[in-house]
């Protein structure tokens, strides 16, 4: 299950994900929205309320706790200068595609 991410509009007027930084808090005052404290000092203003925004926070650092792969998907390309984690779609096996395309089972599901 992909969890859902706390996202603003910004300055240029994109959408952006406030994700990378979990470590945040809220200021519950505004009756609009809420203020959003990155660890680094910037704010977001959220059109969210103070419960929604802490309820996607609360979900956001329970699913940072550990890692969630789709099951059974269609063997990825390789990507230059990376590698992709998969669980192969016709074995189950969580699987590795290296940069040079080479592809090894990590742990077979037996």
């Amino acid at each position: 299950m992909l969890m859902p991410l706390i996202t603003y509009t910004n300055a240029a007027g994109k959408t952006a994900s406030v994700a990378a930084d979990l470590i945040a808090t809220i200021d519950p005052t505004r009756e609009d929205g809420s203020t959003l404290f990155l660890r680094d000092g910037r704010s977001i203003l959220s059109q969210d309320t103070v419960a929604e925004l802490q309820s996607k926070l609360d979900a956001l650092r329970e699913a940072s706790q550990y890692l969630v792969i789709t099951d059974g998907i269609t063997a990825p390309g390789a990507v230059a200068g990376g590698a992709r984690i998969y669980i192969d779609s016709g074995t189950g096996d969580l699987t590795i595609v290296y940069s040079d395309g080479t592809v090894k089972t990590i742990v077979a599901d037996t």
